[in-house]
């Protein structure tokens, strides 16, 4: 079994190999748990080196997991985190990421175009105030 050009391989039956796959040179491996998970979750604002202290990981291990398993919990009561009365508007995928219902969306999404728009406009003042003193 395993024998290539230059001979028998050995690698596929080395009593270790499996040991080796899994750890891939880190000095330990530690499986998430669904407490673990469950305690990464609960805390979302938080940073990955601040869960990482909690949990006794690595801070590229809570990245990684945040990754996989998402940083906000999917067992949320379906009511909207703004007004905690309505349920979340399921029909809009922003409004769903968000946890909003639809009139706390509609407000949400009013409020960022406003900025943004306001941003726009002291951007573009700006811009014409340094083209007004370039040609001076």
């Amino acid at each position: 079994m395993g024998d290539g050009p230059k001979g028998p391989s050995t690698k596929s039956t080395h009593p270790l190999r499996d040991e080796w796959a899994l750890r891939k040179g880190r000095s330990s491996y530690v499986l998430w748990t669904d407490e673990m998970i469950r305690r990464m979750q609960a805390y979302p604002e938080r940073t990955a080196a601040e869960i990482a202290a909690e949990l006794r990981v690595t801070p590229s291990a809570v990245r990684h997991a945040r990754q996989r398993y998402g940083r906000f919990s999917t067992g949320t009561d379906g009511l909207c985190i703004v007004c905690d009365a309505r349920p979340v508007f399921d029909t809009s995928a922003q409004a769903k990421k968000w946890r909003l219902c639809k009139g706390c969306y509609l407000a949400e999404r009013k409020r960022r175009l406003e900025e943004e728009a306001e941003s726009n406009r002291i951007r573009q003042a700006a811009h014409r105030r340094q083209k007004l003193d370039g040609d001076v």
